[in-house]
């Protein structure tokens, strides 16, 4: 996808968010798309999907690609729109109700007093705030879960393919399509809508 190409579905997605309501934009700039990465190779990206899954014991439908490598430019408030670059993460939310309560039930009971300063901070806020809304984000503490050590070795069989370029991969494990899909709303709400002015789940659907 060319740079212009992005520059237009920046726009797009611009002229949605003061047209649609929350449920919508997530629906369909986050979860119901072909992610920019794949360049609208569907089966390719169903492919990956399905090996994927192989590897981390999920069904592909619980595999969904997040972030910048889906949408070809950042949600994130604090980027202003930055466009997917070379350095760039991958982003994939996994969502399995028996793995997220396999690694709650660590990240409650793990002594965290012989561990490095961003495990012990990664966990705490866990314990404090993620877990709450449903999700566990990987990145630091992966390797202390269960099922860490045949995730880590499936992101890096991911590494390996063209398309992910051996960039940087996070899993966020969600409990449920619920939690995953509340967590893009609230982004939407609280954080987007005051960049745009916009409170765009006032707006009805057509």
């Amino acid at each position: 996808m060319s740079v212009d190409k992005i520059e237009d579905d920046i726009r797009l997605f611009k002229a949605d968010f003061k047209q649609h309501p929350h449920e919508f934009l997530t629906s369909k700039w986050v979860l119901e798309k072909i992610p920019y990465i794949f360049n609208n190779d569907s089966e390719t990206y169903i492919k990956t999907k399905l090996k994927l899954a192989s590897m981390i014991h999920v069904d592909s439908c619980s595999i969904i690609f997040v972030g910048s490598a889906s949408t070809g430019f950042s949600l994130s408030p604090m980027k202003n729109f930055r466009k997917f670059n070379a350095k760039s993460d991958i982003d994939i939310a996994i969502i399995s109700h028996y793995y997220f309560d396999v690694a709650w039930h660590t990240l409650r009971n793990i002594d965290i007093y012989s561990l490095s300063h961003d495990a012990v901070s990664s966990i705490k806020a866990h314990r404090e705030r993620y877990i709450y809304y449903g999700t566990i984000a990987t990145d630091k503490i992966l390797g202390l879960l269960p099922f860490g050590k045949e995730w880590l070795a499936a992101i890096e069989s991911l590494k390996e393919s063209p398309i992910f370029e051996n960039r940087d991969i996070n899993f966020r494990l969600y409990r449920d399509h619920e939690s995953l899909r509340e967590y893009h709303i609230n982004n939407f709400k609280r954080n987007l809508s005051d960049s745009f002015g916009v409170k765009s789940e006032e707006i009805q659907l057509q």
